[in-house]
């Protein structure tokens, strides 16, 4: 075993002489005390009795100013040493930290501090901590926080600072007073935590939820708070307008220019609309070219008209975007409250009908919701009364869109969809007319009548073998009609070898909506007799997740507004994954509306959802053509090779990575064609697909050989790009049109490599 080390420090070898001194001194006394008593008159006595005395006097004074006081300087020394090896530990931390003195004056600063603020250390010591002040917290901000030092020896809390270049920013900041012996203050001590990144993803979670991402304007649901909010505030003689704004042959501009300069003109319009409108005002976007106004505090109609005014000669100007003069116009419809004494819902939708009206009238052009409209009501009684003829002379019949499991390949069920085949216009479709069923007294007739019909189809189909479900459109006033639950026991009762599960009840976000508690009793005494329902629509209301949940719904449909555009715009794509995913997590089944294409039904499989409807599968048809087409309906075959994956969600932006690649050529080939002039972005950093793939896509598959080899073919793509520009600027058309096939080859060849990679990233089942 190795023998320990022993080590004596300075201070314990001091401790050693002093013990030795007061040793000595003490066997001298004993001895001087001898020869005194023994041999007093003795030359010897004498001698020790001087040099005892001189031990006596010299031995304790050598003690008390000599050997103490260093024991002790040393050992403080040590004890500094010690502190100044924690702080220097300490001052290593990536928190920014200062030192100053008891009169707050700056001593020192660490690294993470000079990056911090962008000071340097020599610019700061000596100065006090006001060089950072923001001048945004008050005197008693700062009178708080000293008390609290003061009293407590520290405060912690959120200061708003200023960097050196002037930019100001959050941080959390902890003072600790250090107190020395006498317990007076000696320094403080500041440890400072920039919190910005903290605050703009809280802020940027919260502003997303109540905010348009494009133009930053409040969105549906943010809106709708305001003027529930507003119309809650009982003030005599108050008047509002609610202005619906729709933007006239938008979508012209989408289908010329690009969806890019479609957004920057949206944003633009934003703009616009804030400017011509006050702080105290609401200007919100609906979604797609639709805007919404909440004027508040309005003196009158003629204060309301000066606005509509306004806004519609701010609208009519001409826009520059991107080098081109682009000529829009709006169409305005406004309703004045108490005027028109109505809910908020009832606001809107009025609002909505007038800028209808100003729609059909011309566009560019505003109408106020006319409360009387005694015209339009005898105009409206007059198509009521034809479809009450058409209804009771048997005009109306069903027509069958299919529903099917893409993945599975196979029918799951039918919508029922109502049309009017009238003998004077022929086969008119539901747009046209149940717009005006849905609020009259026919909603509840004409249901039971599109009900009964479904079930005897159902019954048919079930005699020649088919096990499908019915899907059937419920109007919101069909649902709250008192006879409501007796229409469904009726309809079944006909025909009972028809099973109430096969029935699915079609009901739109804005109905479960109007009244949530009475239309979740209407749906589960519907439910306690079997039969389903859907949520129509889903993803243009404005549904809370506690509302979906509470509502006993089996199946959710995205709007087919959502899913037509998700080849043409990955925002489209993204809320389409973001439903689906929502459903799932709900266990809900989803169902896509308006799948027109191969390419959207591969997309909707490849990001969860495998149901779906639209005219790529079949387009409406009579229930007589309804069998014949399901014995020769088979499923693409990419779908088929589509659902042996299995994709995780960390691995779905690389579909949308590939999407935007798509879109990039398809925009370089309009700008080639002459069909836009809007320059897809050339800098392979920069595109949709480069940042995906610098960001995103490096971090999680740069070690991936499919990743890398991705990577030049993508560089080659934007100096492809780069020779198509030039050779346009330079009228060489023919030789630009030579490069867009090789920029299609070059494509073709990065959509492999993406497949590729997806393969290696994805399980097969």
């Amino acid at each position: 075993m190795a023998k320990e080390k022993h080590v004596i420090s300075k201070h314990s070898a001091w401790y050693f002489f002093g013990v030795l001194a007061v040793s000595i001194f003490i066997a001298e006394t004993l001895i001087m005390l001898f020869f005194a008593q023994f041999l007093p008159h003795s030359k010897l006595a004498s001698a020790l009795l001087d040099s005892t005395l001189l031990i006596t006097v010299t031995f304790p004074v050598l003690y008390l100013t000599v050997f103490r006081p260093l024991s002790i300087y040393i050992a403080e020394n040590k004890r500094a040493e010690t502190d100044l090896s924690i702080a220097a530990v300490a001052f290593q931390s990536r928190e920014s930290m200062m030192i100053t003195d008891a009169n707050n004056v700056i001593l020192r600063v660490n690294q993470a501090f000079v990056e911090s603020t962008g000071y340097s250390a020599e610019e700061v010591i000596g100065q006090t901590p006001k060089i950072l002040k923001s001048g945004l917290h008050n005197a008693s901000f700062y009178a708080a926080m000293w008390d609290s030092i003061n009293q407590n020896g520290v405060w912690q809390g959120e200061i708003l600072d200023k960097r050196k270049n002037g930019e100001i920013y959050p941080k959390q900041v902890t003072i600790t007073a250090v107190r020395g012996k006498n317990n007076e203050v000696t320094h403080y001590v500041g440890m400072h935590t920039d919190i910005s990144m903290l605050k703009k993803i809280k802020g940027d979670v919260t502003r997303a939820g109540l905010h348009d991402p494009l133009t930053g304007l409040p969105n549906r649901l943010l809106f709708s708070e305001r003027i529930h909010n507003a119309l809650a505030i009982d003030i005599p003689y108050r008047i509002l307008s609610v202005v619906m704004i729709d933007l006239d042959n938008f979508k012209q501009i989408n289908d010329t220019h690009g969806h890019e300069a479609g957004d920057k003109v949206l944003i633009e319009v934003a703009r616009l609309l804030k400017e011509a409108t006050r702080d105290t005002d609401v200007v919100a976007r609906l979604g797609g070219d639709e805007f919404v106004i909440l004027l508040n505090e309005l003196t009158g109609a003629e204060a309301c008209e000066q606005t509509l005014e306004r806004l519609r000669d701010s609208l009519a100007a001409p826009y520059s975007i991107d080098g081109l003069t682009l000529n829009l116009s709006a169409s305005i419809g406004a309703t004045l409250y108490p005027d028109d004494n109505s809910d908020a819902d009832g606001l809107l939708r009025h609002a909505d009908e007038a800028m209808y009206l100003a729609k059909h009238g011309g566009k560019n052009r505003y109408v106020i919701f006319d409360t009387s409209a005694a015209a339009k009501r005898i105009s409206l009684q007059q198509k009521l009364a034809s479809l009450q003829h058409a209804l009771n002379s048997n005009q109306f019949q069903l027509y069958y869109q299919p529903q099917v499991d893409m993945q599975a390949g196979k029918v799951i069920g039918m919508e029922a969809l109502i049309r009017w085949q009238s003998p004077v216009h022929g086969l008119i479709l539901p747009n046209e007319f149940m717009p005006l069923v849905e609020n009259s007294e026919l909603a509840a007739p004409i249901g039971r009548f599109v009900m009964k019909s479904a079930v005897a189809q159902l019954a048919e189909w079930l005699k020649l073998g088919v096990n499908w479900r019915v899907s059937i459109n419920i109007s919101p006033r069909h649902l709250e009609d008192p006879n409501f639950i007796d229409d469904i026991k009726i309809a079944l009762s006909r025909h009972p070898e028809v099973s109430p599960s096969m029935i699915e009840l079609e009901i739109v976000e804005s109905a479960a909506l109007e009244d949530i508690e009475k239309v979740i009793r209407i749906m589960q005494a519907a439910r306690e007799i079997g039969v389903h329902f859907a949520l129509d629509d889903f993803g243009t209301g404005h549904a809370s997740l506690t509302y979906l949940r509470r509502l006993p719904v089996r199946t959710l449909k995205i709007d087919q507004s959502f899913v037509r555009d998700m080849l043409d715009d990955p925002s489209d794509l993204v809320m389409v994954e973001g439903m689906t995913s929502l459903a799932h997590t709900f266990d809900r089944e989803v169902i896509a509306e308006g799948v027109e294409n191969l390419q959207l039904g591969a997309l909707l499989i490849q990001i969860g959802c495998r149901f779906a409807q639209g005219y790529a599968i079949a387009h409406p048809m009579p229930a007589d053509d309804v069998i014949k087409w399901s014995k020769q309906w088979h499923p693409a075959p990419a779908w088929t090779q589509i659902s042996q994956r299995r994709w995780r969600r960390d691995d779905l932006p690389l579909l949308f990575a590939a999407l935007s690649h798509r879109i990039w050529v398809s925009n370089m080939q309009k700008l080639v064609d002459g069909n836009s002039t809007i320059v897809p972005e050339l800098d392979h950093h920069l595109c949709r697909f480069g940042r995906w793939q610098y960001g995103l896509g490096f971090k999680r598959y740069g070690e991936y050989a499919e990743f890398l080899e991705i990577v030049p073919i993508h560089t080659e793509v934007h100096k492809t790009g780069h020779r198509i520009v030039e050779l346009l600027k330079l009228k060489q058309l023919e030789d630009a049109q030579n490069e867009m096939h090789k920029l299609y080859d070059l494509r073709e060849l990065l959509i492999a490599k993406m497949d590729l990679l997806a393969e290696r990233v994805t399980t097969t089942d």
